[in-house]
């Protein structure tokens, strides 16, 4: 194959591949449309009523992938596209299904309520999970199905329900051999009518994935296969969101040197047989973009990175895919130049990369209960979740908290100032000192925390009806040991994340009620309570004083980062080791992802100047505008906080005008902000680098910027593919940049 591995030709059929993906007119000759498909899984599934849920949908599954079209093509080296997207949820019911049952109808309701006011969200979450890549690329697709045999064939006793899992999982796990073979039998026979390099790539294709259908993957070739391959099956059949691809230069090293020793494979064509693989990826589009990882300490101590980190870092940029994202497990002892080649990158525009602070997420996962010999596999999932790959279903986003919808509810005596609607406990309307009124506000906060998990139980206590992924669930040996499935409490971790938000914004309202009540006397309770209620109309000087003369979190001032420190620590304890309802805890995150907005657009005027319906502080960010300092004083308040507190994540935002990063200097001082950040106990850091400028022509003239690529809080988007209230507040950000 090494004659096909050339970057010349990579480039000439990349637009080419792009456009055959997307527009598919040859899909193989044998399988069914797609409304046909639908029709005979229809009446698959009628005819199958009455036997266990799991295995009518195991049955189906199988059915899909036996009918299904396919399509290869002759510019590609791998294969990815079958045509029964979301065909298994859409004939057995999607696993949300669950939210409509009636026995937490009332619940869900009272969810709604809470959703449309800011306050809180809390449900299912079958979107963040990891399955156990090591499973996969040890064992492939016949090693998988042989563990699973060999489990029923040991069951002893009348284990009924396990039996049932097993034969779910074989039906899935052959079904996915009998397409392998399908896609290879398919390749060959278009190999036989081709010629030159088309021929070639077919058969190598089909030689693949032939190989696939019989063994362990042994090449990269085939290791970059199956891993693709399995997403594509969980993401487009089985229903199941993989939200990382693992530590691909983990998973794939021992087959990249293999393929090196014997000559099958040069550090060169390594790297285009990564642009291939990863080009997939860019065609896919993956909600949200795909993530993998980098680095990370191994379980001898040692920084995971290895040549074929730097040959896949290569790769990635060279393809520039705003679809993709890199999260970055840095551990002290990780690489300079490793880290100053992202950091060039992320100068140049590809925003794609999320640094994570290897030590404090470790110790954050042992402090939740994680054992030590398992935390070395933890995966950053999703936008900077956790998940400890092979032992956890994490559900990291199945719920999130507004931090400063708490202090309004406090102000309103437990009524939302901006509806008038009585949503939680009277808390008082007077007091005495401010620490009367903060003890409201944590009464409160510990309101939205409990309304928040009792909803997550009530979702995952149909997790085992709904929750049924046997295709997911067949790559944890403790799934295959217990016979549950992943989402029945199959695994050794079952977690659930908590996402609160806002603490920026909160711990500036509680300050400056500190200060405009209790220390200065300017208003009363009372006479606040309703300029909030009225938005500060006809009170525009007091509102300025609130906003600019009062101090704000992110300029290293102890009277606001006091109370920040301590909002943390109280809603951290108020989640972390409650028990969820399916035999895990509840893990605390600290950042808001792009939530900021909605629960901005939807929290009353607050007393630190800000007005009704504008953001919260982002992440771990000052509120826009507000970070009057310096970058290096926003870094000390956001380290004040103990993010060990924070199991399920944390991250900060930092923009840089060009003109700071300019140079070897700029790198330098990029590197050396981020050293700083992590030695004093930061989580983790995600950066952009533009001026305001840009994104304003950006805004006006967006045919002009169509490849602008933009991190927004956890993912990367084209700046002029935002809804206008994030342009605008990126446009705010970058304001403060310049100032």
């Amino acid at each position: 194959m090494t004659e096909l591995l050339n970057k010349e030709i990579f480039n000439k059929s990349r637009e080419t591949i792009r456009t055959n993906y997307k527009e598919v007119n040859c899909w193989d000759p044998e399988g069914m449309p797609y409304d046909e498909l639908r029709l005979g899984a229809e009446n698959q599934h009628q005819s199958l009523q009455g036997q266990d849920k799991r295995i009518v949908q195991a049955e189906i599954f199988s059915y899909l992938l036996r009918n299904t079209q396919f399509y290869i093509d002759k510019y590609d080296l791998f294969v990815s596209k079958i045509n029964c997207r979301g065909l298994l949820n859409r004939v057995c019911g999607s696993p949300y299904d669950s939210l409509n049952h009636p026995q937490i109808s009332e619940i869900y309701i009272q969810e709604q309520q809470a959703w449309s006011i800011g306050a809180y969200r809390g449900g299912a979450d079958y979107m963040h999970t990891v399955p156990d890549w090591n499973s996969i690329m040890s064992l492939g697709i016949p090693g998988l199905l042989k563990r699973i045999k060999d489990a029923r064939y040991n069951l002893s006793g009348k284990f009924e329900s396990e039996r049932v899992f097993y034969i779910s999982c074989e039906i899935v796990l052959q079904a996915v051999l009998d397409l392998l073979l399908r896609f290879s039998e398919q390749a060959l026979q278009a190999a036989e009518k081709s010629d030159g390099q088309d021929a070639q790539r077919l058969s190598r294709i089909a030689q693949c994935l032939k190989n696939l259908a019989y063994n362990a993957p042994k090449t990269l070739h085939e290791a970059m296969q199956l891993s693709l391959l399995y997403y594509v099956l969980e993401e487009h059949v089985e229903g199941m969101r993989i939200r990382s691809l693992g530590g691909l230069d983990r998973l794939f090293n021992c087959f990249y040197c293999a393929d090196i020793n014997d000559k099958r494979l040069s550090k060169e064509q390594a790297i285009v047989l990564s642009l291939y693989y990863f080009n997939h990826f860019h065609m896919l589009d993956v909600i949200a973009n795909m993530p993998f990882y980098f680095g990370g300490t191994l379980a001898n101590g040692s920084c995971g990175l290895n040549e074929l980190s730097y040959l896949l870092l290569d790769a990635f940029c060279e393809l520039n895919s705003d679809n993709i994202k890199v999260h970055v497990r840095v551990t002290k002892d990780m690489p300079q130049d490793f880290l100053r080649r992202i950091y060039k990158e992320i100068r140049q525009g590809l925003s794609g990369f999320v640094l994570i602070n290897d030590e404090i997420a470790m110790k954050s996962l042992i402090q939740a209960g994680i054992e030590q010999q398992y935390v070395h596999e933890f995966t950053p999932t999703g936008c900077y979740e956790t998940t400890v790959m092979g032992e956890e279903v994490a559900c990291t986003e199945c719920s999130a908290i507004n931090l400063l919808k708490a202090i309004e509810l406090s102000i309103g005596n437990g009524t939302d100032l901006l509806t008038g609607i009585a949503f939680s406990p009277q808390t008082g309307e007077n007091f005495i000192n401010f620490e009367e009124f903060y003890n409201a506000v944590k009464k409160q906060i510990a309101y939205l925390i409990d309304k928040t998990l009792s909803a997550v139980r009530a979702a995952e206590t149909f997790y085992p009806e709904f929750g049924i992924f046997p295709l997911f669930s067949s790559t944890f040996e403790s799934c295959v040991k217990s016979g549950l499935d992943a989402y029945a409490g199959g695994c050794r971790y079952n977690n659930s994340g908590v996402d609160v938000a806002g603490i920026g914004s909160a711990a500036d309202a509680l300050y400056a009620i500190k200060n405009l009540i209790f220390e200065t006397g300017r208003v009363s309770l009372s006479e606040l309570r309703e300029i909030l209620k009225n938005n500060w109309i006809e009170h525009e000087i007091l509102r300025r004083y609130a906003l600019l003369k009062i101090p704000k979190w992110g300029n290293n001032d102890s009277r606001v980062d006091d109370l920040a420190i301590d909002l943390a620590k109280y809603t951290a304890h108020r989640i972390n080791g409650q028990k969820n309802a399916r035999g895990g805890v509840f893990k605390a995150a600290l950042y808001s992802f792009d939530r900021y907005i909605w629960f901005g657009q939807h929290t009353a005027a607050t007393p630190d100047g800000r007005k009704s319906g504008e953001p919260l502080s982002k992440n771990l960010c000052a509120a826009s505008s507000m970070n009057k300092n310096s970058i290096t004083a926003e870094i000390l308040s956001v380290t004040k906080i103990d993010y060990s507190d924070f199991p399920n994540g944390s991250v900060l935002d930092i923009l840089f005008h060009p003109s700071a990063v300019r140079g070897e200097d700029g790198v330098m001082a990029m590197a050396d902000l981020v050293r700083t950040y992590f030695r004093l106990g930061g989580y983790a850091v995600q950066m952009n680098v533009f001026d305001r400028s840009t994104l304003v022509d950006a805004q006006r003239n967006p045919e002009k910027y169509t490849t602008l690529q933009i991190r927004v809080c956890g993912y990367n988007e084209h700046f002029i593919n935002l809804d206008k209230a994030l342009q605008d507040d990126f446009l705010d950000k970058a304001k403060d940049g310049e100032e």
